[in-house]
């Protein structure tokens, strides 16, 4: 059964890590690139072989990972790992773009300071007990510094961000590079308007439009910050991923965001026909996008298609499951049979990932 097998493989491996010392700034994850438990958990799960794909790399994206979590915690040594994590998240997009464009796989000042930005804003527009007067200020500021304007940092939060702009300037010079600037002031210009949700009842074309706009000029701004310039296909393809992803969040969040006060396309649709409709259109639409994918090396694209196409089916199928009760019977049995092992056991692996995460790594 392909449940036990990926259970006996994930418990293997997750005891192998466990002997690390993860929480310390020592950290080493360079020998589980080559660990054959991965692999085989890998193989067995998405039924890829990552290792193919590892030899033609130029780079170490392990390494990458490593090094990113080591500057993390020494910068902000209380930051919770779960803002870490979240942060990690966009590294490895922006390696996967690294990967797509075929330029070295390792983490770059730029890469480090943009994606350090999501945990360092979220975590103010994102606060309960912060109006949304102290709020629009901190956006406010950040907004001149992102224009190049030197202000100076009214407090800590800002002082963090602005910090992270400086090392963004460090590495693409303005007068060289506007474009790089230009999809990150998108970015935050997005930012703004989408803190709207939080205070304001929008329609369903509205919350699409924001979300949609917000993340799909992140993953462009990914891209910028990577190669400093885009192609227009690389354009196109990174606009697109954006907002797929952005939606799969919006999936898996359906509850969170209710509870704080973020309106998405999920978590207002009333029917749960509706729900499963656009779920499915979600499925339908990231293979679409990834068949899009801008690299003319057929082994490359073939690859990463798979991998990705499979790692967002994975998170769809872990929102049906979390959030079972908003579906109909007969769709969640449809989505169960298709999937390798059921939703139910899809769960107690998370289940038994989580729970090792929360004993070995929580603050």
């Amino acid at each position: 059964m392909r449940y036990l097998k990926i259970k006996g493989q994930l418990k293997r491996l997750l005891k192998h890590i466990a002997k690390e010392d993860l929480t310390s700034h020592s950290l080493d994850l360079s020998h589980f690139k080559n660990d054959p438990q991965i692999g085989k958990l890998l193989d067995t799960w998405l039924q890829f072989d990552v290792w193919h794909m590892d030899q033609s790399l130029d780079g170490d994206y392990a390494k990458a990972t490593e090094q990113f979590i080591k500057r993390a915690r020494l910068l902000w040594p209380e930051m919770p790992n779960t803002d870490i994590f979240q942060a990690l998240r966009n590294v490895w997009i922006m390696i996967a773009i690294q990967i797509l464009a075929k330029v070295p796989v390792i983490l770059t000042d730029a890469m480090f300071a943009y994606s350090m930005l999501y945990p360092l804003t979220d975590n103010v527009i994102d606060h309960p007990d912060l109006s949304e007067k102290e709020k629009a200020a901190f956006v406010s500021q950040l907004g001149l510094r992102l224009h190049g304007l030197m202000i100076e940092p009214a407090s800590k939060h800002e002082k963090d961000a602005f910090d992270m702009v400086a090392l963004i300037e460090s590495t693409f010079a303005r007068t060289h590079y506007p474009d790089v600037y230009t999809s990150i002031l998108l970015i935050h210009d997005a930012q703004k308007r989408s803190m709207a949700q939080q205070y304001t009842t929008l329609d369903e074309n509205t919350l699409i439009k924001l979300s949609f706009e917000k993340v799909a000029a992140s993953v462009v701004a990914d891209g910028y910050l990577v190669l400093g310039h885009l192609t227009d296909d690389f354009l196109e393809f990174l606009t697109a991923y954006g907002i797929v992803l952005q939606l799969a969040d919006d999936l898996q969040d359906i509850e969170t965001d209710a509870i704080n006060g973020h309106k998405t396309l999920f978590n207002i649709t009333e029917t749960s026909d509706r729900l499963a409709e656009i779920t499915e259109n979600l499925s339908q639409l990231s293979f679409e996008i990834l068949d899009g994918m801008p690299t003319e090396d057929v082994d490359l694209k073939m690859q990463m298609s798979v991998l990705l196409g499979k790692s967002m089916q994975l998170l769809i199928c872990d929102a049906i499951q979390t959030h079972e009760k908003r579906y109909s019977k007969d769709f969640y049995k449809r989505v169960n049979r298709s999937h390798i092992m059921g939703l139910k056991n899809h769960e107690r692996l998370r289940e038994l990932t989580q729970s090792f995460i929360k004993t070995n790594f929580d603050s």
